[in-house]
């Protein structure tokens, strides 16, 4: 849009998502019922994606939610799709601790929207979950391998995005040539947690 710029069209950002209060007041029941207050600090994890080459190890989602969860009044949500309940499930049950709560699978798509709203900042791949806060203005810590996060990255001011500089990312490939999938792997706990800004 900004190239159209010169021809003197230009377009104002706006948010697409419309959430309905009854949807909030929803969110509000079902955060209560899990124990979460107003006070508490929410941080929301989307660890699934699409297509398995874009999603970050289970193993170094499990040490980060780990390391939020020492820090005094934060709570973790697991969100994703029905697709994703294995994947959150394994997570969950790595990690052991009372202060995170899965939610995957749990809320229809405008829930979601109302629970993502909540976040004070959303862990996640390249997935839906990460445009629906973007457009929501939720910052966002995003984990990038085969996708250019240029192309599908966050735009916020405040959001960061964590990837490896190597020759063969972004290859936008459907399957690692190199059958390494280093783009993804060689991205440590030690780094999410300190542009989550816990170390």
């Amino acid at each position: 849009m900004d190239r159209l710029r010169p021809l003197g069209i230009t377009y104002k950002g706006q948010k697409n998502i419309y959430i309905d209060e009854k949807d909030r007041l929803k969110i509000e029941i079902l955060l209560r019922d899990k124990g979460i207050s107003r006070e508490d600090i929410l941080i929301g994890i989307s660890p699934g994606s699409k297509s398995y080459l874009k999603q970050w190890h289970k193993e170094g989602f499990a040490e980060v939610i780990k390391g939020i969860l020492k820090q005094p009044g934060h709570k973790v949500i697991l969100i994703g799709d029905i697709n994703e309940l294995a994947l959150s499930r394994e997570i969950s049950e790595a990690v052991n601790l009372p202060g995170l709560i899965d939610l995957t699978g749990k809320t229809d798509l405008n829930e979601l929207f109302a629970l993502i709203e909540r976040f004070k900042l959303l862990l996640t791949c390249d997935s839906a979950s990460l445009h629906i806060a973007s457009d929501l203005g939720i910052r966002i810590v995003s984990i990038f391998g085969p996708t250019d996060p240029l192309e599908y990255g966050p735009r916020g001011e405040r959001d960061v995005v964590i990837r490896k500089n190597l020759k063969c990312s972004p290859c936008k490939k459907a399957l690692c040539k190199l059958g390494t999938h280093e783009c993804m792997s060689s991205i440590s706990a030690e780094e999410v947690l300190s542009a989550i800004g816990v170390l």
